[in-house]
């Protein structure tokens, strides 16, 4: 509670209270301060949307585009709006401009610098872990204690309870409201925009500038040429548009640039190439303009520079030079003068209008937080930022060169340097004053405005103590004289601003109308503010500077008085007086009092009485119509015009309706605003008939189309007076405007006046929506509705319902729903298929009338879904870029890895039926739970094999082609349909018989296995037994009967009497199915012991294996395996060894292979089987801790596993809780905890 801040904003403190601690005479005191941070909200941004969008049908929608139509224009802004709104509206069709909401941005309070500070902070912490050292902790330390203290003040500034406020003084006046500030920043830079007014092009009166100075020059230093921006043909245009990137931003026509890519054939339209003028002026352009321009820079105009003094300087001469920095240059080019320099270069009027176009009609404001100022225009200056800015700075410049005769001029944007070398000093003197005279003259002409604190002189000698006086007496000019406003009202206050040079300073004062002096002050500017109380105070305002030198220099501002307007001119003439109606005509007034006529205000009296009056904004409205006057009476008109400010007298007129005349206005009876009804009955009552008999009524309609109104049209004419109604039939989403009027033998009536006139509108359901591109054929799974947006019929669309209905042997069923869809936008639904069904399909739309109508049955389209013809077996052949040594572990594992590819197809397995060298070409069979085209499964693995997804394995693709094989068994079950009693017992007997089979199968094997002894299994190992030892315990040779059925042959090797197809043709021993794996022992099953020999890369181990070969119970085996630190050739020596030892005939005198482990690593879920693991970790099941691992590092894993991806950490979580876990001075894993028993692995027991 000591911070400033703190006690400052009392309101920070949420609560406070204080205790008593029992400890001392003082209580201690604690506040709970506010310290919430506000967050960005998340905002809304406009996006074009691609998903739908299809290249073609937009260039064939852009090719019907009436482009031609933006031709009737002649201004080029004109064009370009034209050319961009039939674009954009073709655009929106394909590509709609939605609402989507961003992400929230950083929190405010994290800064740059509280940013680095965190990076430096983690810099320092990492390097104290690496080196322990104690200094290196201290620099953690203090660095860990001042991140969070930036972090509080970041909180402290952007509290709640802390407002920011702004404060201006301008002229002595405090301005506190932000509409105030905005508004003098606004003034402030109209005051430099509007330098030189008097002559600016963006006003109606032509300025003759043929005799100004630099317009002349021009003349007489550029040869004469013409310039004339050329046509660029479609052809040209064409290609430009196709090579525009697509990754560019959007301009603000929000047209994307891959959107004119795909409509260049269509978009191709004459464009101006900026390039033509740059060409044409490189031409005319002096060497002393360094910037903006090919070839020339900053650098370059450096080392002008210095080349020069370094020559004058070699050659003993003074150099005298004058730095100039110009205030504002790009904003202070007047148009007028910019596009009459352009002219004298030779541009043609057609491309001054182009260039014009650009210029004027600027309009710029000044933002404060959330609040504007008015808008104003901007009559001088180029846009900065624009690629022609820079060209037309230096076009406008460049004439000041013509002007230098005997000293040089270097120029980079507002900078230029005048400079002058000579032996003698006195020459150097004289000249560069003299230049510096005609610099001056060239920016009072050109409106430009010296800034004098960026001025300086500098001399450049060998010679010592050489003294220059640069910058001599010079007479004062005035370079700006301008007011805020050049047209005002008595009560306004008006600022006016001078500003002059000149050496010595001078002394500016502003003189009113009637010579009577306002202020006066020593100083380059001087400003000014008046109240205009009286008419005396309009006039010209005088700016006079004079500082003792001659001549003074003075310029005159003229402020215009708004008055009231005069009279308007009432012309109304005897046709426009009826029985009972008056219509006023009128024209404008000859003086508009100094400000344009915004409004009339009409006023109609009778004995002085007031009956009614109307205001009229519409000025090219000059007349109007009274209706429910009386007859034969006198009525006194006035009109009123007024001007933006004033109100004028009133031109005043009486005119006297007539004792007969047409009929009065008919009243139409009340209408609804709206009806479903395909008809409307109008009815009216019959109007005063001013003495003639009505004769006939007619009947009027209109139409309201977005929001304008059409032309009337005449609907049906009633001779029978006496049947004053008539129906009329209506469109269902039109919205209509009725009149009658009633004729007798002096005329026809008046219609209604319009605003008393009713809207009617008719609504109805939506129109019957139209489902369209619907194959009659479907051969996927699903297929996709699309339909077009219906006709509302007056009411918005709320919800799309999708209908669908069988048919079944040509019957249809009921319409079922199968989709509601409230998003309107939406207007596309995916629906899945059953194989053999036929399905219609419609839907409606529901807006707040009704559902629209499911159309007639004969216009819905039917969808078969039909049985994909294609095969569940696939013979392919591939040719892998491998040793051919491996061509046996490519055979195993290559057809198993393409099945994985295209398990969206359907493949559950693959096996190879043989292989050859030649690198390696395998010849495989895939096999599909669903019948798939072949060439599908072609394309899928060549793809696969260009983008290199089968792993180890390199594969050309171009050598994946379908070849004819021997009809292998393959793995899946049979799908072929059992219907009747016949396969019900065929299926039964062949069960019988496996069963059969099965007892006698095991009545065997139990005979074999009581006449076999196991000699090996009786011995018992040594712990210090040696390899020998081993092969010495083996039973004599002479005595051993190798059982036949211990040898596994091909019909033991198939599972359900499958046939396994021949790896090496011809050979006597053919090895085991691969996808049988009955070679292969599950980890789990086998327990090491004791190693009992080691040789160079292998060693072996005595241990037990269970369910070995069937049996049930554990058998004594020796184990040969690698060493830890064996190399990748010798696991594949290893794996050439027992390919060898699968492929061997049972014989005494060699070593018999019972089983291999070829999957390394211990199980996570021992004594599980796969299908059972999956069901249970589908159930939620996870791995318990193994006693060996830290919770911590168990914790972590156990995240790692859930089920939501967004719960799991990320990489960046993970490391940095890995990083932490590194500090702990503990083992995470203890080995000599480790359950050996289930999780046995070899790399462990050597850990």
């Amino acid at each position: 509670m000591t911070s400033k801040a703190q006690r400052e904003n009392l309101n920070m403190a949420k609560c406070q209270e204080f205790f008593d601690v029992s400890l001392s005479n003082h209580s201690l005191i604690y506040a709970v301060l506010r310290l919430q941070c506000p967050r960005f909200s998340p905002e809304a941004v406009l996006k074009r949307h691609f998903k739908h969008y299809d290249p073609g049908l937009f260039s064939a929608d852009v090719a019907t585009v009436p482009f031609h139509v933006a031709g009737i224009f002649d201004d080029p802004e004109d064009v370009c709006w034209a050319w961009g709104k039939l674009s954009s509206d073709a655009l929106e069709v394909h590509a709609p401009v939605k609402r989507s909401i961003s992400k929230r941005q950083h929190v405010p309070f994290m800064t740059a610098k509280l940013l680095g500070s965190i990076r430096h902070r983690n810099k320092l912490r990492k390097l104290f872990f690496e080196t322990k050292d104690s200094g290196d902790r201290e620099k953690y330390r203090i660095q860990r204690n001042f991140t969070p203290s930036l972090r509080r003040r970041g909180l402290f500034k952007l509290s709640p309870v802390k407002s920011r406020s702004f404060h201006l003084k301008e002229n002595g006046v405090l301005v506190t409201d932000k509409k105030g500030v905005a508004e003098t920043f606004k003034n402030y830079f109209s005051l430099i925009q509007n330098v030189g007014d008097e002559h600016n092009s963006d006003s109606n009166v032509a300025v003759d500038l043929s005799g100004h100075p630099s317009i002349v020059a021009i003349r007489k230093e550029c040869i004469a040429a013409q310039f004339e921006f050329d046509h660029v043909s479609v052809a040209e245009t064409g290609l430009i548009l196709k090579s525009l990137d697509p990754n560019k931003a959007t301009g603000h026509e929000q047209i994307p640039a891959r959107v004119l890519r795909d409509g260049a054939s269509v978009l191709a339209a004459p464009v101006t190439h900026l390039k033509q003028l740059v060409h044409y002026f490189d031409l005319h352009l002096s060497k002393f303009l360094s910037a903006y321009r090919k070839g020339y820079s900053c650098e370059s105009g450096l080392l002008n520079l210095i080349e020069d003094w370094k020559e004058a300087s070699v050659k003993n001469f003074v150099v005298g030079s004058v730095l100039m920095d110009l205030s504002k240059a790009f904003d202070l080019i007047p148009h007028d003068l910019l596009l009459s320099k352009l002219s004298a270069y030779g541009v043609s009027t057609h491309s001054l209008n182009l260039l014009k176009s650009c210029l004027t009609n600027r309009r710029q404001q000044v933002r404060v937080e959330d609040v504007t100022s008015d808008t104003s225009y901007v009559n001088s200056g180029i846009p900065q930022g624009s690629v022609s800015g820079p060209l037309l700075s230096n076009i406008f410049i460049n004439d000041l060169s013509y002007f230098m005769k005997e000293a040089k001029l270097s120029n980079y944007g507002d900078d230029n340097q005048l400079y002058f070398a000579d032996t003698n000093p006195a020459v150097v003197e004289h000249v560069v004053n003299k230049e510096l005279v005609v610099v001056f003259e060239w920016f009072r002409n050109n409106k430009m405005i010296l800034n004098p604190a960026k001025c300086k002189a500098m001399v450049l000698s060998r010679k010592p103590n050489v003294k220059l006086s640069l910058f001599g007496e010079d007479p004062p000019t005035i370079q700006i004289a301008t007011a805020s406003s050049r047209t005002s009202w008595v009560g306004q206050t008006v600022t006016f601003k001078c500003q002059s040079d000149g050496v010595p300073t001078p002394k500016l004062t502003w003189y009113q109308p009637d010579g009577s002096e306002i202020k006066r002050d020593t100083n380059k500017e001087i400003t000014v503010q008046v109240t205009l109380n009286e008419s005396g105070d309009f006039g010209y305002y005088k700016c006079l500077a004079e500082n003792g030198l001659t001549p003074r220099d003075e310029e005159v501002v003229k402020i215009n008085q708004i008055e009231k307007p005069g009279q308007a001119f009432i012309i109304s003439t005897e046709a426009d007086v009826r029985a009972r109606s008056l219509t006023i005509r009128w024209t404008a007034p000859a003086d508009d009092g100094g400000s344009p006529i915004t409004a009339y205000r009409l006023v109609v009296l009778k004995d002085y009485t007031e009956i009614t009056r109307i205001n009229i904004t519409g000025l090219q409205k000059t007349n109007h119509t009274f209706t429910g006057l009386e007859r034969e009476t006198n009525y006194t008109v006035k009109v009123f015009a007024r001007n933006y400010v004033f109100e004028g007298d009133a031109a005043v007129k009486t005119l006297k309706t007539k004792f007969e005349g047409p009929p009065e206005v008919v009243k139409i009876d009340e209408l609804p605003t709206e009806t479903k009804d395909n008809t409307i009955t109008l009815k009216w009552e019959e109007p005063g008939s001013n003495g003639k008999v009505i004769a006939l009524y007619t009947a009027y309609q209109r139409t309201v189309t977005d929001g304008k109104v059409g032309d009337w049209k005449e609907i049906g004419n009633i001779t029978n007076v006496k049947d004053r109604q008539l129906e009329v039939k209506l469109k269902k989403g039109e919205v209509y405007e009725f009149a009658i009027t009633a004729t007798n033998v002096l005329g026809e009536g008046l219609k209604q006046d319009a605003l008393k006139i009713k809207r009617v509108k008719a609504i109805g359901i939506p129109e019957t929506v139209e489902i369209y591109d619907l194959p009659s054929k479907a051969t996927e799974d699903t297929i996709t509705l699309r339909w077009n947006e219906p006709q509302d019929n007056g009411k918005k669309i709320t919800q799309y319902t999708v209908y669908q209905r069988t048919k079944a042997d040509e019957r249809p069923g009921e319409w079922t729903i199968i989709k509601e869809i409230s998003d309107v936008k939406v207007r596309d639904f995916k629906v899945k298929l059953e194989r053999g069904k036929v399905y219609l399909f419609a839907v409606t739309a529901t807006n707040d009338v009704g559902e629209s109508l499911i159309p007639d049955e004969r216009n819905i389209p039917q969808v078969k879904a039909v049985r994909i013809s294609g095969k569940r077996e696939v013979s392919l052949t591939a040719t892998i870029n491998e040793n051919c040594s491996r061509r046996l572990f490519v055979a195993a594992k290559f057809p198993n890895v393409a099945c994985e590819l295209i398990v969206n197809l359907g493949c559950f397995a693959a096996l190879a039926v043989d292989s050859r060298c030649g690198s390696v070409i395998i010849n495989f069979i895939m096999y599909f739970n669903q019948s798939v085209a072949t060439s599908t499964v072609l394309t899928s693995l060549k793809n696969a094999a260009k983008q290199n997804k089968f792993g180890v394995f390199k594969v050309d693709p171009a050598s994946i082609k379908q070849v004819s094989l021997p009809n292998v068994a393959g793995p899946e079950e049979c799908n072929c349909p059992c219907n009747g009693v016949k396969a019900i017992i065929g299926a039964l007997a062949f069960m019988i018989l496996l069963l059969i089979i099965c007892i006698i199968w095991l009545y065997k094997r139990g005979a074999v296995r009581k006449q076999r002894t196991y000699e090996d299994e009786r011995g018992v190992y040594d712990n210090e037994m040696e390899l020998k030892d081993l092969q010495s315990s083996l039973p004599d040779s002479s005595k051993l009967t190798q059982p036949p059925a211990e040898h596994m042959d091909l019909r033991e090797a198939s599972r359900g009497n499958r046939k396994a197809p021949s790896a090496a043709l011809g050979a006597n021993y053919a090895p085991l199915h691969p996808l049988t794996r009955s070679w292969e022992v599950s980890r789990v099953h086998v327990t090491i012991e004791k190693v009992i020999g080691k040789g160079a890369f292998g060693q072996v181990a005595r241990g037990t294996a269970i369910e070995l070969r069937g049996r049930p119970e554990a058998t004594t085996v020796a184990i040969k395996m690698l060493k830890v630190n064996a190399s990748e050739s010798d696991k594949q020596d290893l794996m050439k060894e027992l390919e060898t030892m699968k492929q061997l005939k049972p014989h005494p005198h060699v070593i018999k292979l019972l089983g291999c482990v070829t999957e390394s690593g211990g199980s996570p879920y021992p004594r599980m089987s796969g299908r059972k693991i999956a069901n249970l970790l589908q159930q939620g099941y996870r791995m318990p801790k193994p006693q060996h691992v830290d919770d911590k590092l168990y914790q972590i894993m156990k995240r790692c596993w859930q089920n939501e991806p967004d719960a799991r950490p990320t990489f960046t979580n993970l490391k940095n809780q890995l990083k932490d876990l590194e500090t702990f001075h503990k083992r995470l894993i203890n080995m000599e905890m480790y359950d050996k028993h289930l999780y046995a692995n070899v790399e462990d027991l050597t850990v």
